[in-house]
């Protein structure tokens, strides 16, 4: 048998907690999906909050640590649906962590909170500067955190519905993130900064 690799462990633990919930999983579950013993398990993670924790951590490296993941357009909501798009349309490990502390947003694991405090917080960062580098009128501008924020929660927001709903979800996301943009272009338009070109 060949050895059961940090990166598997992650991936199979990620989605059985995303299926059963993070409380109601267990070690002895988690070692299960992983195909090893429980003994394996405890070699690489002390628990399952550790685990989930190195989910979370490889998760913010790979993506919110990184440049913004589309260009700039040709104008405003040009841009803004290109984020909105890549901001919805996203891979299956980003829906099983946003399953996991959906699940768990209303219980009272310390560890499961501060993570998911602290993933929000760190999206919060990131939308903060993939703003500034996509729109170069708001590099100085001090509430520029604000428009991150209620970036952040447009995109939690569509991105559930996107999750519960049936269909065509990449379909449906790019529709979604067209009619946001067209709705968001204007406030961050009327947040330019005067001494900024415009694109």
């Amino acid at each position: 048998m060949a050895p059961v690799t940090r990166q598997h462990i992650l991936d199979s633990a990620l989605a059985l907690m995303a299926r059963r919930g993070f409380s109601a999983t267990t070690m002895r579950e988690l070692a299960a999906a992983c195909g090893c013993n429980v003994a394996i398990l405890y070699r690489h993670f002390a628990s399952k909050e550790a685990i989930l924790e190195a989910i979370v951590t490889e998760r913010r490296h790979r993506v919110f640590d990184r440049p913004a993941p589309v260009a700039v357009g040709a104008n405003t909501v040009e841009t803004l649906t290109a984020l909105f798009t890549a901001l919805l349309d996203r891979d299956i490990e980003y829906e099983y962590i946003y399953r996991v502390f959906l699940g768990e947003g209303m219980r009272s694991n310390p560890a499961v909170v501060a993570l998911r405090d602290e993933l929000w917080h760190d999206t919060e960062r990131a939308y903060t500067r993939w703003l500034r580098e996509l729109f170069p009128s708001l590099r100085r501008r001090r509430d520029v955190g604000a428009i991150a924020r209620t970036l952040r929660t447009l995109v939690q927001g569509a991105y559930g519905e996107l999750v519960m709903a049936q269909g065509e979800r990449p379909k449906a996301a790019r529709a979604r993130a067209r009619e946001m943009a067209r709705v968001l272009a204007p406030v961050l338009d009327a947040h330019a900064d005067p001494g900024v070109a415009q694109r």
